[in-house]
């Protein structure tokens, strides 16, 4: 102990000492930035070692301070992107206000179509020529006035196809949907098929539907599913998806998963182990096939960027892993959420964030390659937030609540004939 009286004389220990205390402290200013993404635990992950963890990912712990400064330059963002959405909000009330209006204008013209219709008439072809908006308000008051009687006064307008066509037509609706409908059965044909293209939208449909003549595409609905389901699966994410591949208890999927991955080095860092060798995941998808393929990013870039530019790397990746891997299903799993705690105190992590962007991702579905499922619809309270005896640390499960995802999962499989 007297040595340490002279400190002087051990520099290099001193300097070791100085060091390990100034990356702790900056460990924990970067806490919930920089190192957001990696597990700390006391005894066996301390801050410390989570620098050196962040170092190895190129996450250096000087950014930690760098981070903060831009806390509320991405406040100020936030604020301008609601009063974007506001501004939005007026813009399409007004819309639907000048949608009303006019509504109530064209239930004027329907009641004077009997005056109308003989003025449709009188009408000669070049009146017809020098205004066509005028033509097809006259082909509606036809049809509305009851088809056969007025098409037989407009009977000299004989350059006037939609006139005839509405002369043949028993049923108004059908005239206006199809220029070949001669009876009320052919007018049911062509309501039934607007309905079978409506359906196409519908993201929980399976049944096919034809986007074009001779062409079927089919959508699918979610079907609940067995274990085995996943021996063909390959899950690719972040610290939460390592998680999930050490405490879920399946061993028959493949997990490329690293604490530090992102949407924007996903192909970059060599996180996939194939026969033995640590390879980037465009390599081990050059050499390995899948059927199934779920992607969980989006914590760590919480603050790079905004819910655009995120969402239009993500769809680079779902193009590039559709190239990869052609004969896979990709599911694009929502950003899970962290607790409400978490929320309320941080400007970058938290629900409201992370719900535009998941809203964001929605979009990349289209329920015949890629679909969407948000594991937060089971794992989050009234409150929107993960409830906090769920987690350790507000943003990553505890080992027992794996299961929750795990059975969501399980719900949410697509079998395909």
């Amino acid at each position: 102990m007297k040595s340490f009286k002279n400190p002087g004389r051990y520099p290099f220990m001193m300097l070791l000492i100085f060091s390990t205390l100034i990356l702790t402290v900056l460990g924990y200013i970067g806490k919930d930035t920089v190192y957001a993404g990696y597990s700390v635990n006391l005894f066996k992950n301390p801050q410390l070692a989570v620098v050196f963890e962040g170092i190895k990912d190129r996450n250096y712990p000087w950014k930690a301070a760098k981070d903060d400064t831009s806390l509320d330059i991405n406040k100020e963002v936030a604020d301008n992107s609601e009063a974007n959405v506001d501004d939005t909000a007026d813009e399409n009330a007004s819309i639907e206000k000048n949608t009303s209006e006019n509504s109530h204008k064209d239930d004027t013209i329907d009641k004077t179509t009997g005056s109308k219709a003989e003025d449709t008439g009188k009408t000669t072809g070049e009146d017809k020529a020098d205004n066509g908006n005028s033509n097809n308000t006259e082909k509606e008051d036809v049809s509305a006035s009851g088809g056969s009687k007025d098409a037989k006064d407009s009977k000299d307008a004989k350059d006037s196809k939609d006139a005839k066509d509405s002369k043949d037509a028993k049923d108004p609706e059908g005239a206006k949907d199809s220029e070949n409908a001669k009876n009320p059965e052919d007018s049911k044909g062509a309501k039934d098929s607007a309905d079978s293209k409506d359906s196409k939208d519908s993201k929980n449909s399976k049944k096919p539907t034809d986007s074009k003549p001779g062409a079927k595409e089919d959508t699918y609905e979610f079907a609940t599913v067995k274990e085995s389901y996943f021996k063909d699966a390959l899950f690719i994410g972040d610290s939460r998806t390592v998680g999930l591949s050490e405490y879920s208890g399946w061993e028959d999927p493949t997990y490329y998963a690293d604490v530090g991955l992102t949407i924007y080095d996903i192909f970059d860092k060599k996180v996939a182990e194939v026969d033995g060798q640590k390879i980037t995941i465009e390599e081990a998808l050059k050499k390995k096939s899948f059927k199934k393929i779920y992607v969980m990013l989006g914590i760590n870039e919480m603050g790079t960027g905004t819910a655009k530019t995120f969402t239009a790397e993500y769809k680079k990746v779902v193009g590039k892993i559709e190239k990869l891997q052609p004969d896979a299903t990709i599911f694009v799993e929502a950003i899970m959420n962290v607790t409400k705690k978490k929320s309320d105190t941080d400007p970058i992590f938290n629900n409201k964030n992370i719900k535009e962007r998941n809203e964001h991702l929605a979009r990349l579905a289209d329920n015949k390659k890629v679909f969407y499922i948000d594991v937060n619809e089971a794992i989050t309270d009234n409150t929107g937030g993960i409830p906090e005896k769920y987690t350790f640390d507000n943003i990553h499960l505890k080992a027992v609540y794996y299961k929750i995802w795990t059975d969501f999962l399980l719900k949410h499989g697509v079998v395909k004939k």
